[in-house]
Protein backbone atom coordinates (compact mmCIF):
# COMPACT_ATOMS: atom_id res chain seq x y z
CA UNK A 1 0.00 0.00 0.00
CA UNK A 2 2.92 2.34 0.67
CA UNK A 3 4.24 1.64 -2.82
CA UNK A 4 0.79 2.11 -4.31
CA UNK A 5 0.49 5.54 -2.73
CA UNK A 6 3.32 6.99 -4.84
CA UNK A 7 1.56 6.50 -8.17
CA UNK A 8 1.13 10.23 -8.70
CA UNK A 9 4.87 10.71 -8.44
CA UNK A 10 5.74 7.55 -10.41
CA UNK A 11 3.14 7.23 -13.21
CA UNK A 12 4.95 4.29 -14.84
CA UNK A 13 3.86 1.99 -12.00
CA UNK A 14 0.32 3.33 -11.83
CA UNK A 15 -1.38 0.31 -13.38
CA UNK A 16 0.42 -2.15 -11.12
CA UNK A 17 -0.11 0.00 -8.05
CA UNK A 18 -3.84 0.35 -8.62
CA UNK A 19 -4.20 -3.40 -8.29
CA UNK A 20 -2.54 -3.45 -4.84
CA UNK A 21 -5.70 -2.82 -2.77
CA UNK A 22 -7.64 -5.40 -4.80
CA UNK A 23 -4.96 -8.06 -4.40
CA UNK A 24 -4.63 -7.34 -0.67
CA UNK A 25 -8.40 -7.44 -0.20
CA UNK A 26 -8.71 -10.74 -2.07
CA UNK A 27 -6.07 -12.30 0.18
CA UNK A 28 -7.89 -11.05 3.28
CA UNK A 29 -11.26 -12.34 2.04
CA UNK A 30 -9.69 -15.77 1.56
CA UNK A 31 -8.40 -15.74 5.15
CA UNK A 32 -11.75 -14.55 6.51
CA UNK A 33 -13.60 -17.34 4.75
CA UNK A 34 -11.25 -19.92 6.19
CA UNK A 35 -11.74 -18.47 9.67
CA UNK A 36 -15.54 -18.24 9.63
CA UNK A 37 -16.13 -21.52 7.80
CA UNK A 38 -15.16 -23.30 11.02
CA UNK A 39 -15.65 -20.81 13.88
CA UNK A 40 -15.98 -23.55 16.49
CA UNK A 41 -12.44 -24.71 15.84
CA UNK A 42 -10.79 -21.36 16.62
CA UNK A 43 -8.26 -21.77 19.45
CA UNK A 44 -5.67 -19.11 18.55
CA UNK A 45 -5.71 -15.44 17.63
CA UNK A 46 -5.27 -14.82 13.87
CA UNK A 47 -3.00 -11.89 14.62
CA UNK A 48 -1.60 -11.54 11.09
CA UNK A 49 -5.12 -11.26 9.66
CA UNK A 50 -6.18 -8.66 12.24
CA UNK A 51 -3.05 -6.56 11.68
CA UNK A 52 -3.60 -6.76 7.91
CA UNK A 53 -7.16 -5.50 8.35
CA UNK A 54 -5.96 -2.60 10.48
CA UNK A 55 -3.24 -1.70 7.99
CA UNK A 56 -5.59 -1.74 5.01
CA UNK A 57 -8.22 0.29 6.86
CA UNK A 58 -5.63 3.01 7.54
CA UNK A 59 -3.80 2.99 4.21
CA UNK A 60 -6.61 3.05 1.63
CA UNK A 61 -6.87 6.83 2.13
CA UNK A 62 -3.28 7.18 0.92
CA UNK A 63 -4.55 6.54 -2.63
CA UNK A 64 -8.03 8.05 -2.24
CA UNK A 65 -8.62 10.30 0.76
CA UNK A 66 -12.36 9.51 0.75
CA UNK A 67 -11.68 5.87 1.59
CA UNK A 68 -12.17 5.57 5.37
CA UNK A 69 -11.54 1.81 5.59
CA UNK A 70 -14.64 1.24 7.72
CA UNK A 71 -15.44 -2.08 6.04
CA UNK A 72 -12.15 -3.56 7.28
CA UNK A 73 -12.79 -2.41 10.84
CA UNK A 74 -16.17 -4.17 10.75
CA UNK A 75 -14.35 -7.43 10.06
CA UNK A 76 -11.98 -6.73 12.97
CA UNK A 77 -15.00 -6.35 15.26
CA UNK A 78 -16.45 -9.63 13.98
CA UNK A 79 -13.18 -11.47 14.60
CA UNK A 80 -12.79 -10.02 18.11
CA UNK A 81 -16.39 -10.94 18.94
CA UNK A 82 -15.71 -14.50 17.82
CA UNK A 83 -12.52 -14.65 19.88
CA UNK A 84 -14.32 -13.36 22.98
CA UNK A 85 -16.93 -16.10 22.57
CA UNK A 86 -14.09 -18.62 22.26
CA UNK A 87 -12.12 -17.08 25.13
CA UNK A 88 -12.09 -20.24 27.25
CA UNK A 89 -10.25 -22.06 24.46
CA UNK A 90 -7.56 -19.39 24.14
CA UNK A 91 -4.28 -19.33 26.02
CA UNK A 92 -3.64 -16.58 28.58
CA UNK A 93 -1.29 -14.94 26.11
CA UNK A 94 -3.94 -14.97 23.38
CA UNK A 95 -6.56 -13.60 25.77
CA UNK A 96 -4.19 -10.73 26.47
CA UNK A 97 -3.70 -10.29 22.73
CA UNK A 98 -7.47 -9.97 22.24
CA UNK A 99 -7.55 -7.14 24.81
CA UNK A 100 -4.63 -5.49 23.02
CA UNK A 101 -6.39 -5.61 19.65
CA UNK A 102 -9.60 -4.29 21.18
CA UNK A 103 -7.68 -1.25 22.41
CA UNK A 104 -6.22 -0.87 18.91
CA UNK A 105 -9.77 -0.91 17.57
CA UNK A 106 -10.81 1.82 20.01
CA UNK A 107 -8.00 4.01 18.65
CA UNK A 108 -9.04 3.37 15.04
CA UNK A 109 -12.68 4.11 15.87
CA UNK A 110 -11.66 7.27 17.74
CA UNK A 111 -9.97 8.51 14.57
CA UNK A 112 -13.11 7.66 12.53
CA UNK A 113 -15.39 9.36 15.08
CA UNK A 114 -14.34 12.68 13.53
CA UNK A 115 -15.79 11.74 10.15
CA UNK A 116 -18.73 9.41 10.86
CA UNK A 117 -21.72 9.42 13.19
CA UNK A 118 -22.95 5.96 12.23
CA UNK A 119 -23.11 4.00 15.47
CA UNK A 120 -22.20 0.71 13.79
CA UNK A 121 -18.93 2.23 12.54
CA UNK A 122 -17.75 3.11 16.05
CA UNK A 123 -19.69 0.65 18.19
CA UNK A 124 -16.70 -0.49 20.27
CA UNK A 125 -16.00 3.13 21.20
CA UNK A 126 -19.61 4.05 21.94
CA UNK A 127 -20.07 0.96 24.11
CA UNK A 128 -16.96 1.80 26.13
CA UNK A 129 -17.98 3.55 29.35
CA UNK A 130 -15.28 5.61 31.08
CA UNK A 131 -15.03 5.42 34.84
CA UNK A 132 -16.62 8.49 36.39
CA UNK A 133 -13.49 9.13 38.40
CA UNK A 134 -9.78 8.17 38.29
CA UNK A 135 -7.36 6.65 39.01
CA UNK A 136 -6.78 5.13 35.63
CA UNK A 137 -4.19 2.51 34.85
CA UNK A 138 -2.05 4.54 32.45
CA UNK A 139 -0.22 1.85 30.56
CA UNK A 140 1.47 2.89 27.33
CA UNK A 141 0.01 1.08 24.36
CA UNK A 142 2.31 -0.54 21.77
CA UNK A 143 0.00 0.44 18.90
CA UNK A 144 -0.26 4.19 19.61
CA UNK A 145 2.13 4.86 22.49
CA UNK A 146 -0.57 6.85 24.28
CA UNK A 147 -2.62 5.23 27.08
CA UNK A 148 -5.77 3.69 25.52
CA UNK A 149 -8.11 5.39 28.00
CA UNK A 150 -6.85 8.83 26.97
CA UNK A 151 -7.47 7.92 23.33
CA UNK A 152 -10.93 6.57 24.20
CA UNK A 153 -11.87 9.77 26.06
CA UNK A 154 -10.82 11.77 23.01
CA UNK A 155 -12.89 9.50 20.78
CA UNK A 156 -15.94 9.71 23.05
CA UNK A 157 -15.68 13.52 23.05
CA UNK A 158 -15.33 13.70 19.27
CA UNK A 159 -18.19 11.26 18.75
CA UNK A 160 -20.47 13.34 20.96
CA UNK A 161 -19.49 16.60 19.23
CA UNK A 162 -19.98 15.11 15.78
CA UNK A 163 -23.38 13.68 16.72
CA UNK A 164 -24.50 17.01 18.18
CA UNK A 165 -23.41 19.00 15.13
CA UNK A 166 -25.04 16.50 12.76
CA UNK A 167 -28.30 16.83 14.70
CA UNK A 168 -28.36 20.63 14.51
CA UNK A 169 -27.06 20.82 10.94
CA UNK A 170 -29.89 18.60 9.71
CA UNK A 171 -32.52 20.31 11.86
CA UNK A 172 -35.34 22.02 9.95
CA UNK A 173 -37.27 23.15 13.01
CA UNK A 174 -36.79 22.55 16.75
CA UNK A 175 -38.86 19.68 18.07
CA UNK A 176 -39.41 18.11 21.46
CA UNK A 177 -37.24 15.14 20.43
CA UNK A 178 -34.46 17.48 19.33
CA UNK A 179 -34.48 19.45 22.57
CA UNK A 180 -34.57 16.24 24.62
CA UNK A 181 -31.58 14.85 22.71
CA UNK A 182 -29.78 18.16 23.21
CA UNK A 183 -30.24 17.93 26.97
CA UNK A 184 -28.91 14.36 26.93
CA UNK A 185 -25.88 15.51 24.92
CA UNK A 186 -25.18 18.37 27.34
CA UNK A 187 -25.37 16.00 30.31
CA UNK A 188 -22.96 13.61 28.58
CA UNK A 189 -20.64 16.52 27.78
CA UNK A 190 -20.61 17.57 31.44
CA UNK A 191 -19.74 14.04 32.54
CA UNK A 192 -16.93 13.78 30.00
CA UNK A 193 -15.61 17.21 30.97
CA UNK A 194 -15.48 16.29 34.65
CA UNK A 195 -13.73 13.02 33.86
CA UNK A 196 -11.16 14.76 31.64
CA UNK A 197 -10.52 17.43 34.28
CA UNK A 198 -9.98 14.74 36.89
CA UNK A 199 -7.39 12.88 34.82
CA UNK A 200 -3.74 13.47 35.64
CA UNK A 201 -1.33 12.16 33.02
CA UNK A 202 1.68 10.84 34.97
CA UNK A 203 5.22 11.78 34.05
CA UNK A 204 6.99 8.87 32.42
CA UNK A 205 10.49 9.88 33.47
CA UNK A 206 11.76 9.95 37.04
CA UNK A 207 14.29 12.79 36.83
CA UNK A 208 15.46 15.53 34.48
CA UNK A 209 18.62 13.67 33.44
CA UNK A 210 16.47 11.01 31.77
CA UNK A 211 15.23 13.60 29.27
CA UNK A 212 18.60 13.46 27.52
CA UNK A 213 18.40 9.72 26.76
CA UNK A 214 16.55 8.34 23.74
CA UNK A 215 14.10 6.46 25.93
CA UNK A 216 13.58 9.50 28.13
CA UNK A 217 12.88 11.75 25.13
CA UNK A 218 10.36 9.30 23.69
CA UNK A 219 8.63 8.97 27.06
CA UNK A 220 8.50 12.76 27.38
CA UNK A 221 7.00 13.05 23.90
CA UNK A 222 4.37 10.42 24.73
CA UNK A 223 3.53 12.21 27.97
CA UNK A 224 3.06 15.49 26.07
CA UNK A 225 1.00 13.74 23.37
CA UNK A 226 -1.30 12.23 26.01
CA UNK A 227 -1.74 15.65 27.62
CA UNK A 228 -2.48 17.24 24.24
CA UNK A 229 -5.11 14.55 23.58
CA UNK A 230 -6.70 15.26 26.97
CA UNK A 231 -6.78 19.03 26.47
CA UNK A 232 -7.95 18.72 22.85
CA UNK A 233 -10.86 16.64 24.12
CA UNK A 234 -11.82 19.46 26.47
CA UNK A 235 -11.35 22.03 23.70
CA UNK A 236 -13.77 20.16 21.43
CA UNK A 237 -16.36 19.98 24.21
CA UNK A 238 -16.03 23.71 24.94
CA UNK A 239 -16.39 24.61 21.26
CA UNK A 240 -19.46 22.42 20.80
CA UNK A 241 -21.06 23.10 24.18
CA UNK A 242 -19.85 26.64 25.08
CA UNK A 243 -22.14 26.85 28.10
CA UNK A 244 -19.71 24.48 29.83
CA UNK A 245 -17.31 27.42 30.08
CA UNK A 246 -19.96 29.55 31.80
CA UNK A 247 -20.67 26.68 34.16
CA UNK A 248 -17.00 26.21 34.95
CA UNK A 249 -16.10 29.92 35.19
CA UNK A 250 -19.36 31.67 36.12
CA UNK A 251 -17.73 34.76 37.62
CA UNK A 252 -15.23 35.38 34.82
CA UNK A 253 -17.47 35.01 31.78
CA UNK A 254 -18.74 38.46 30.89
CA UNK A 255 -15.96 40.31 32.72
CA UNK A 256 -13.37 40.77 29.99
CA UNK A 257 -13.72 37.10 29.06
CA UNK A 258 -16.17 35.38 26.79
CA UNK A 259 -16.73 31.75 25.96
CA UNK A 260 -15.18 32.07 22.50
CA UNK A 261 -11.96 33.87 23.40
CA UNK A 262 -11.43 31.56 26.36
CA UNK A 263 -11.48 28.50 24.09
CA UNK A 264 -8.98 30.22 21.80
CA UNK A 265 -6.70 30.84 24.79
CA UNK A 266 -6.90 27.14 25.58
CA UNK A 267 -6.01 26.29 21.96
CA UNK A 268 -2.97 28.59 22.12
CA UNK A 269 -1.81 26.85 25.28
CA UNK A 270 -2.19 23.42 23.66
CA UNK A 271 -0.24 24.61 20.61
CA UNK A 272 2.63 25.48 22.92
CA UNK A 273 2.51 22.02 24.45
CA UNK A 274 2.43 20.42 20.99
CA UNK A 275 5.50 22.43 20.00
CA UNK A 276 7.47 20.50 22.62
CA UNK A 277 7.05 17.32 20.59
CA UNK A 278 9.70 17.28 17.82
CA UNK A 279 8.36 17.08 14.28
CA UNK A 280 10.26 13.81 13.82
CA UNK A 281 8.68 12.12 16.85
CA UNK A 282 5.46 10.00 16.89
CA UNK A 283 4.60 11.25 13.40
CA UNK A 284 1.59 8.95 13.12
CA UNK A 285 -0.22 10.83 15.92
CA UNK A 286 0.75 14.40 15.14
CA UNK A 287 -1.67 15.13 12.24
CA UNK A 288 -4.58 14.23 14.51
CA UNK A 289 -3.20 16.47 17.25
CA UNK A 290 -2.68 19.32 14.76
CA UNK A 291 -6.34 19.04 13.76
CA UNK A 292 -7.49 19.05 17.37
CA UNK A 293 -5.47 22.17 18.18
CA UNK A 294 -5.94 23.98 14.86
CA UNK A 295 -9.72 23.73 14.99
CA UNK A 296 -9.69 25.93 18.09
CA UNK A 297 -7.56 28.79 16.71
CA UNK A 298 -10.46 31.13 16.13
CA UNK A 299 -10.15 34.66 17.49
CA UNK A 300 -7.48 36.95 16.12
CA UNK A 301 -7.52 39.08 19.28
CA UNK A 302 -7.22 37.19 22.53
CA UNK A 303 -6.52 38.62 25.94
CA UNK A 304 -3.48 36.60 26.99
CA UNK A 305 -3.06 36.67 30.74
CA UNK A 306 0.22 36.55 32.65
CA UNK A 307 -0.87 33.22 34.12
CA UNK A 308 -3.13 30.97 32.07
CA UNK A 309 -6.66 30.83 33.50
CA UNK A 310 -7.63 28.13 35.96
CA UNK A 311 -10.54 25.79 35.57
CA UNK A 312 -12.20 25.67 38.96
CA UNK A 313 -14.61 23.23 40.50
CA UNK A 314 -18.21 24.32 40.19
CA UNK A 315 -19.59 24.14 43.73
CA UNK A 316 -23.05 23.36 42.41
CA UNK A 317 -21.82 20.08 40.95
CA UNK A 318 -21.47 17.30 43.50
CA UNK A 319 -20.24 14.78 40.93
CA UNK A 320 -16.78 16.22 40.46
CA UNK A 321 -13.90 15.23 42.71
CA UNK A 322 -12.15 18.38 43.93
CA UNK A 323 -10.74 19.28 40.55
CA UNK A 324 -8.30 22.18 40.25
CA UNK A 325 -6.99 22.10 36.68
CA UNK A 326 -4.30 24.78 36.62
CA UNK A 327 -2.68 25.31 33.27
CA UNK A 328 0.31 26.87 35.00
CA UNK A 329 1.18 23.43 36.39
CA UNK A 330 1.64 22.26 32.82
CA UNK A 331 3.83 25.16 31.70
CA UNK A 332 7.50 24.41 31.08
CA UNK A 333 10.33 26.89 30.89
CA UNK A 334 11.33 25.48 27.49
CA UNK A 335 7.78 25.43 26.12
CA UNK A 336 7.00 27.83 23.30
CA UNK A 337 4.28 30.24 24.36
CA UNK A 338 1.92 31.31 21.60
CA UNK A 339 0.23 34.65 22.26
CA UNK A 340 -0.87 35.23 18.68
CA UNK A 341 -3.34 33.13 16.69
CA UNK A 342 -1.54 33.75 13.39
CA UNK A 343 1.73 32.47 14.86
CA UNK A 344 0.03 29.34 16.17
CA UNK A 345 -1.66 28.74 12.82
CA UNK A 346 1.66 29.06 11.00
CA UNK A 347 3.24 26.61 13.44
CA UNK A 348 0.48 24.07 12.70
CA UNK A 349 0.83 24.55 8.92
CA UNK A 350 4.61 24.28 9.08
CA UNK A 351 4.36 21.08 11.10
CA UNK A 352 1.91 19.59 8.57
CA UNK A 353 4.06 20.61 5.60
CA UNK A 354 6.81 18.47 7.08
CA UNK A 355 4.55 15.41 6.80
CA UNK A 356 3.65 16.02 3.14
CA UNK A 357 6.30 13.65 1.79
CA UNK A 358 5.14 10.60 3.76
CA UNK A 359 3.01 7.85 2.17
CA UNK A 360 -0.01 9.53 3.81
CA UNK A 361 0.59 12.76 1.87
CA UNK A 362 -2.97 12.77 0.47
CA UNK A 363 -4.75 12.97 3.84
CA UNK A 364 -2.21 15.58 5.00
CA UNK A 365 -3.09 17.80 2.03
CA UNK A 366 -6.79 17.40 2.86
CA UNK A 367 -6.07 18.30 6.49
CA UNK A 368 -4.19 21.44 5.50
CA UNK A 369 -6.97 22.53 3.13
CA UNK A 370 -9.56 21.84 5.83
CA UNK A 371 -7.80 23.97 8.43
CA UNK A 372 -7.24 26.81 5.96
CA UNK A 373 -10.94 26.75 5.04
CA UNK A 374 -11.98 26.63 8.71
CA UNK A 375 -9.74 29.58 9.60
CA UNK A 376 -11.09 31.55 6.63
CA UNK A 377 -14.63 30.98 7.87
CA UNK A 378 -13.61 31.93 11.41
CA UNK A 379 -12.05 35.20 10.25
CA UNK A 380 -15.21 36.30 8.44
CA UNK A 381 -17.94 35.11 10.83
CA UNK A 382 -20.36 37.87 11.79
CA UNK A 383 -21.02 36.46 15.26
CA UNK A 384 -17.95 35.04 17.05
CA UNK A 385 -18.41 31.36 17.72
CA UNK A 386 -21.29 30.91 15.27
CA UNK A 387 -19.34 28.60 12.93
CA UNK A 388 -18.30 25.11 13.94
CA UNK A 389 -15.39 23.47 12.18
CA UNK A 390 -17.19 20.11 11.96
CA UNK A 391 -19.91 21.81 9.88
CA UNK A 392 -17.28 23.27 7.55
CA UNK A 393 -15.67 19.85 7.15
CA UNK A 394 -19.02 18.20 6.37
CA UNK A 395 -20.13 20.91 3.93
CA UNK A 396 -16.85 20.93 2.00
CA UNK A 397 -16.43 17.14 2.29
CA UNK A 398 -12.89 17.41 3.63
CA UNK A 399 -13.23 14.04 5.34
CA UNK A 400 -10.48 11.45 5.54
CA UNK A 401 -8.52 9.37 8.05
CA UNK A 402 -6.57 11.98 10.01
CA UNK A 403 -4.55 9.58 12.16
Amino acid sequence: MAAASITKREPQIQEIAKSAPRIATEAIIHELRNLFNSPNSVTTVPHALIISLFCLSSSLCWMDHKQLGLQYLRHVRMILSLLEMRSEYLSKQDQSLVRFFKECLIYEESVRSIVTSTREDISTLTEWAPATHPPYNFVLHPWTGVPPKIIALFGKSMSLCRRSRDTWRNCIAPTYELMWQTMLDINEAQTLEETLLSVRVPRLISDTSEEYTNKGQINLDLHNAAEVFRLCSLLQLYQTFPDLVSRRLPEKVGEGLNKVTWSTSLALHIAGLLSRIPATSIRCLQPLLCLGVGSGLRCKTVCTEETPPTLEENNSSNTILAVQDSWSELEDSDQQRFTDVDMAREFIMDRLRGFSHDPAAGPIIVLRELLQAVWSYYDTEAIPGSIHWLDVMADLKYETVFG
